[in-house]
């Protein structure tokens, strides 16, 4: 078994990433220092220096100051990917176990307690997301998939496993219809295959659920 090596985010990703999983959250530095476990004056120092590299935008809401990702940036969106790919290298077991779903996988997320306790979790949640846009799945590639499915399973712990599959076009459908699996699932759990389409997901999000 591989062994699972923890690298951590630092505190200004810890913060981009939150800001971008929990974007209706209404965030202050108070409150997101203690939602990534900082000091108050640390974050707020962080948030000010990313404010005035135009990486986020502040909101004054009552008497609070709100903080959100500005995206009219482009450094913003490469700044959210690298947060998201450091995340997921801490789940590098995982990584390694899915690697060949990349084929054909448009991205795989990780979820359910083996975030929360990932010792004591009994379970491996796994999505796969299926991109049936580019790729015309036949008998032929379906049978194959299952076959790389299987394999991933066989070589880790097929007991734990749980694998669902999706097309990305019904994916696309429930996230659309507000269903709230759909729209959770990805928030709370890990890219480890593809992070690109997250980016893509949270903005169609932003549209869906605004604060």
């Amino acid at each position: 078994t591989m062994e699972i090596r923890k690298s951590n985010l630092d505190n200004e990703q810890k913060i981009i990433k939150t800001l971008f999983k929990e974007f209706n959250t209404p965030y202050n530095s108070r409150s997101i220092s203690k939602q990534i476990g900082i000091p108050h004056a640390g974050a707020f120092k962080i948030l000010k220096r990313v404010e005035n590299e135009e990486i986020v935008k502040a909101q004054t809401i009552g008497k609070s100051i709100i903080y959100s990702l500005n995206f009219d940036n482009p450094i913003t969106s490469k700044k959210v990917e690298m947060a998201l790919l450091l995340e997921a290298q801490n789940y590098k077991l995982w990584l390694h176990e899915v690697k060949e779903l990349d084929k054909l996988a448009e991205f795989v997320i990780l979820f359910g307690s083996i975030l929360k306790e990932e010792k004591k979790a009994r379970d491996i949640d796994i999505l796969v997301v299926l991109d049936d846009v580019r790729v015309h799945f036949t008998k032929e590639l379906v049978h194959t998939y299952r076959i790389i499915v299987e394999k991933c399973i066989a070589k880790a712990e097929p007991k734990r496993w749980h694998v669902q599959s999706m097309k990305l076009t019904a994916f696309w459908e429930y996230v659309r219809a507000g269903d709230p699996v759909a729209i959770n699932m990805p928030r709370s759990g890990v890219a480890l295959i593809d992070t690109n389409i997250f980016v893509v997901f949270h903005f169609e999000l932003h549209i869906l659920l605004p604060y």
